[in-house]
């Protein structure tokens, strides 16, 4: 990998499947075998290895390893296509081979190994019968004549291919076609010195008696713990199974000796799902200093463990003191926090007076995802300049500190604590004093939160309680005005009052409201006519008799019949106008008839439910002016009126007022009814011990 000087990404994650087919192998389907040999043909291969490496990058794929059976035909066509990719992917050229003790096996060679290296592992399987490379298959899947152990000890025992070949067994669950995890192979497995083993299959569907054997926790099955590679094994043109078995090695570089150690760590190097890279992270520092010339020091940085390897005086600590610098964890800013963790560090701090004087530092952060250019000069150390895609802000150095809380230390205050005892207890109680600050300020953060969070509860409880009292004091007024109503509903229907003769009474508005729109109508026609009949006499009124010689210019001659002929055209538009008008009066006197006959028979209704006095019916002018109703009428509950019955307007349960007393009482015999008021005298005739009725 060749790279500028502090542009290598270090050891990343890629998602890869090391075994993938190509027409070429006999076990392909869906799409038609690929000849070669001609232009055109060559052409069909090359535009076949186009497809395969976009549908490889599609799937997220970062490397694959194109794996025929004991062929390489097509393998310089894929390589050639991914270097035309817009988008990096890593081809490891392979073989599958199958063995004779029926066991398949995957032969991974380098990315930069040459043809040459490919043929030499295949000139070694010796029953193994190449086919040229322009025929459309590539050889009979036959056995290569050696068991999956001889063809590892082959490559082993070979020069070039030991450190250019690596060798994985097949061993998915018990049964699986042509792996080596069968009945009776447990000695073979127990002694084959491979680093890992490949499935065809999701990890989390290997049966944990497979695992067991993989990982040698199984004594008859070896002590020996193997990492496990699941790939696709695609044969399809559609791609289906390309990359279907999820598998992420992190690699340093792009070559078969970078696999093979992150094989040796698989429990740190190889997953089975996509891995969690941190949401925050610095993924680039950027220095222009006394101590890097005209040309700015860039430095990329790895998503996980990045490490800088230098002798004494190299510039090691200079770059780490820049980061902390561009962070706000200078040995200055440290100080401010706790004088204790800036004590013995003036180096550090004439590092950065000395150097940044008109230099500057500039960090890429990955926040939440979403990447951020932080900046601090040296001439102005007190801000740092954040720009992000939503624009440019400045924080002060506490703000910056606790928008990205980096944590700073020394390399003897690490090393100290394991190897001077005396230093070692404030060592770590500074390095805990720092896990403490950042918790403190965490804590305090939550707990303002808590209040505001509290306080908006709070308010929020007090407005549902105040609309709690206005909902039930709604309520209450709702049941009150539902009580009063159905108390003068029964009283009007102890007076007589009839239910149909109240839905008459209630539809009067409705009939008033017609009479009132076509008055309405009425007099809108009479304005509108007006105005029509004023703006056809004034519309375009330009007399010719004003402008005397005028007309001799043809142009203005030609505005006047212009104006004439508009003249002529908006009249006539006004006169349609005028005649929509007359339709529309003459509609008018046509519904004013038939809803005056309409409106006769309603008011004739009207005015018999009202009665002779104008009231409902039912209610004599006394009761209503009482507002009571008459006992002995339609639909009274009580005995009939006469001189034995109660007088009109005393009924039980009721006491009138004085004036409502003499008016209901006015004429009537001296012998009242108990609770009558005659005059200004009450007359109580009630029997001894009763209360007043």
């Amino acid at each position: 990998m060749h790279l500028t000087l502090g542009a290598h990404p270090g050891t990343r994650w890629m998602r890869v499947d090391l075994q993938c087919h190509t027409p070429r192998d006999r076990g392909w389907k869906g799409s038609p075998p690929l000849p070669g040999g001609t232009p055109i043909f060559e052409d069909r291969r090359h535009a076949w290895a186009d497809a395969f490496v976009a549908a490889a990058i599609a799937k997220g794929l970062h490397g694959i390893a194109v794996t025929d059976h004991h062929d390489v035909a097509l393998l310089p066509y894929v390589i050639a296509a991914a270097g035309r990719s817009r988008q990096p992917l890593v081809v490891f050229p392979g073989l599958e081979i199958t063995c004779k003790d029926a066991v398949q096996c995957l032969a991974l060679l380098d990315p930069s190994s040459p043809r040459e290296t490919w043929h030499r592992l295949i000139n070694k399987l010796v029953e193994v019968r190449h086919a040229p490379d322009h025929v459309e298959w590539g050889c009979e899947v036959l056995s290569c004549g050696h068991t999956v152990a001889e063809v590892i000890a082959l490559v082993a025992d070979d020069p070039v291919l030991r450190s250019d070949a690596l060798i994985l067994p097949h061993f998915s669950n018990e049964g699986a076609h042509k792996s080596l995890n069968q009945k009776g192979h447990s000695a073979r497995f127990k002694d084959l010195p491979s680093d890992a083993v490949y499935i065809e299959c999701h990890h989390h569907e290997l049966e944990e008696a497979t695992l067991d054997k993989i990982q040698g926790r199984i004594r008859e099955w070896g002590t020996r713990r193997r990492a496990i590679l699941p790939t696709g094994d695609n044969k399809r043109e559609t791609y289906e199974r390309l990359g279907h078995h999820e598998c992420w090695v992190k690699l340093g570089e792009n070559t078969v000796e970078s696999l093979r150690q992150a094989l040796l760590a698989d429990e740190a190097r190889v997953s089975h799902e996509a891995p969690q890279v941190p949401i925050e992270r610095v993924t680039e520092i950027e220095i222009q200093s006394s101590l890097t010339g005209d040309t700015p020091l860039r430095i990329t940085m790895n998503d996980g463990l990045t490490v800088l390897v230098g002798g004494r005086g190299s510039g090691k600590s200079a770059v780490i003191e820049f980061l902390r610098f561009a962070l706000g964890k200078s040995v200055q800013d440290l100080r401010r926090e706790d004088p204790r963790r800036g004590a013995g560090r003036d180096r550090e701090h004439k590092l950065i007076e000395e150097t940044l004087e008109n230099g500057w530092v500039s960090v890429r952060l990955m926040r939440g995802g979403v990447g951020e250019v932080w900046r601090r000069d040296g001439a102005n150390p007190e801000t740092i300049t954040v720009t992000t895609a939503g624009g440019v802000e400045t924080l002060t150095v506490p703000e910056a500190q606790q928008r990205f809380p980096a944590r700073a230390f020394h390399q003897k205050e690490l090393s100290t604590t394991m190897i001077d005892p005396a230093m070692a207890a404030e060592n770590i109680t500074g390095i805990a004093a720092a896990e403490v600050i950042d918790e403190r300020r965490r804590i305090d953060a939550e707990i303002n939160e808590a209040k505001r969070t509290l306080t908006t509860a709070l308010q929020d409880v007090a407005a549902h309680w105040q609309c709690e009292l206005a909902l039930g004091q709604a309520k209450s007024s709702v049941e009150d005005i539902r009580r009063r109503l159905s108390a003068v509903r029964s009283q009007m229907e102890d007076g007589g009052v009839m239910p149909e003769d109240l839905a008459l009474l209630a539809d009067e508005p409705r009939y008033g409201r017609a009479r009132n729109y076509l008055d309405k109508i009425s007099s809108q026609l009479v304005e509108d006519r007006g105005r029509i009949e004023t703006l056809s006499a004034l519309i375009l009124d330009v007399p010719d008799d004003r402008y005397a010689g005028a007309f001799d210019f043809p142009e203005i001659a030609g505005l006047r019949d212009a104006l004439a002929e508009a003249r002529v055209r908006l009249r006539a538009e006004l006169d349609g106008m005028m005649g929509a008008i007359d339709t529309l009066a003459s509609g008018h006197a046509t519904a004013s008839g038939a809803f005056e006959a309409t409106g006769a028979a309603f008011r004739s209704g009207y005015e018999a439910a009202q009665g002779p006095t104008g009231g409902p019916r039912g209610l004599d002018h006394r009761e209503r002016e009482a507002g009571l109703a008459t006992p002995g009428g339609r639909g009274s509950r009580g005995k009939g009126g006469g001189q034995g019955g109660r007088h009109a307007g005393c009924r039980r349960g009721l006491r009138p007022g004085p004036r409502q007393a003499r008016r209901s009482c006015r004429g009537a015999p001296k012998t009242a009814s108990p609770g009558c008021l005659t005059g200004r005298r009450q007359v109580r005739r009630d029997p001894p011990g009763v209360g007043e009725a």
